[in-house]
């Protein structure tokens, strides 16, 4: 009897210990930060006869092939904090809010790209590619105070399938013929920054909230299928933050589950 009570206690001892750690580690940090995100297409080039077009201030591009094809179309749309789409709608549970507030570990959309897919007589793999060049601005609680410019550049490249059968694999969607963006996955990696003392982790994802799009990855890349017809799809990307743990907390942290588990043996064998 003892002997366990020494073990309640301990263990009580370690489990206080633990809390107390990631109660003092997120203590300190601010309850939100603010983001500006700016982004234009550049580089746009046409590798076949696409007739591709850059509009609206490079925020647009179009493309349809035969003069008489219905023109095909990408918007790139980009917000702040307070203007993104997360603060109105929550498809996934796991954004936005009603505090109007960018918190932690919410994904929030930072670019938007709207898709209107026509079927158009020009086909060919690597019809054309551009760049979304982008800077992502992360400001303080005082939405003042600059604390990260992340100047980024997305490179895409758009493939037209031929829209007869039988359609290349894998041909998710099912139409008649699904086509396809490509872009690398590493330019979505994560980002650091910094802010009273602490590091702050930025990740970074691909959400696909109104329209049917198929994200996949494949070598290295992101690959973007969507439908062969004129439905608008949209694909957002959306960021969200987290505070690094120290170094000395995750150590304390792990020597306490270490000690917790050697006394959990410990008493097992008595």
């Amino acid at each position: 009897m003892k002997t366990s009570n020494k073990f309640t206690l301990t263990t009580a001892a370690i489990a206080f210990a633990l809390g107390t750690l990631s109660t003092n580690a997120l203590a300190d940090a601010p309850s939100h930060f603010h983001f500006n995100q700016t982004s234009s297409f550049q580089n746009e080039t046409d590798f076949g006869n696409a007739d591709l077009q850059l509009n609206n201030s490079g925020m647009m591009l179009s493309w349809g092939g035969l003069a008489d094809d219905p023109l095909s179309t990408l918007t790139l749309n980009t917000f702040s904090d307070a203007t993104s789409p997360s603060n109105n709608d929550d498809p996934d549970g796991d954004i936005g809010t009603d505090d109007d507030q960018w918190n932690s570990s919410e994904w929030f959309t930072i670019s938007r790209l709207v898709g209107v897919n026509n079927v158009i007589s020009e086909f060919g793999l690597n019809l054309w590619a551009a760049d979304i060049v982008s800077n992502l601005q992360i400001l303080a609680p005082n939405n003042i105070d600059v604390l990260l410019n992340d100047p980024n550049t997305v490179n895409v490249t758009y493939n037209e399938t031929s829209n007869s059968l039988p359609c290349p694999a894998p041909n998710p969607l099912g139409t008649q013929c699904d086509d396809f963006f490509v872009s690398p996955l590493g330019d979505f990696d994560p980002v650091f920054f910094d802010y009273l003392d602490h590091t702050y982790r930025l990740d970074f994802r691909l959400d696909t909230p109104f329209g049917a799009v198929e994200i996949q990855q494949d070598n290295g890349n992101f690959v973007i299928y969507t439908p062969e017809n004129n439905n608008p799809i949209t694909l957002d990307v959306q960021v969200h933050w987290e505070k690094v743990p120290e170094p000395g907390s995750l150590a304390l942290m792990s020597l306490g589950l270490v000690m917790a588990g050697g006394l959990a043996a410990r008493r097992k064998q008595k």
